[in-house]
């Protein structure tokens, strides 16, 4: 078993903004995310085509910074854009598309208690951006020696980064590279 922190307080979500601290898979997780999916719809009506659970969250048994990632696609991020207090009345704050590196993306953070808990990533649906992050969840979810690798990559990473969580991301990126590229059988 791979050594992991709790999140603060014995809470199942939340960290300190630019902190990178990995907890144990926690079962709660799944519940959460169906309940912010579940906000989500009521707040946002017709506006999201798909509202999937992403990230290492999402993969059971994997640590992961206690931080739940939900990719929700949209048929037109321009006509998103224009609907940002949707996501405002769910306690979400938008990223300015001019400090988001990602492009065709809108990212949206929500904390609780001073603790970031949500990453909600906007992109059309169909999009590179959706298509990766669906692929490489499901590869670890399928893939225990996958997933495996990935937990002793993010543990390195994390102690070595503790307070960097755009150094510990760029670290992640050849190993996610390499697996939404290796070929499957």
């Amino acid at each position: 078993m791979l050594k992991t922190k709790h999140p603060p307080a014995g809470k199942p979500l939340g960290l300190k903004k630019g902190k990178v601290v990995l907890s144990g898979y926690n079962k709660e997780w799944p519940g959460l995310f169906r309940s912010e999916r579940k906000l989500l719809k009521a707040k946002l009506g017709k506006l999201p085509v798909m509202i999937s659970h992403v990230g290492s969250t999402a993969v059971p048994g994997l640590c992961a910074k206690p931080i739940l990632d939900i990719l929700l696609t949209v048929l037109s991020i321009e006509k998103t854009e224009k609907r940002i207090y949707g996501f405002e009345h769910c306690g979400y704050k938008v990223k300015p598309r001019e400090e988001d590196p990602v492009p065709g993306r809108l990212f949206f953070s929500k904390d609780i208690d001073g603790l970031r808990c949500f990453h909600l990533h906007v992109t059309e649906a169909g999009s590179t951006f959706c298509k990766e992050h669906l692929r490489f969840r499901n590869v670890l979810r399928k893939d225990p020696k996958t997933a495996h690798a990935y937990a002793r990559l993010k543990l390195r990473l994390s102690k070595k980064f503790p307070n960097d969580r755009n150094a510990y991301i760029d670290g992640k990126a050849k190993f996610i590279s390499a697996v939404l590229h290796k070929k499957t059988s």
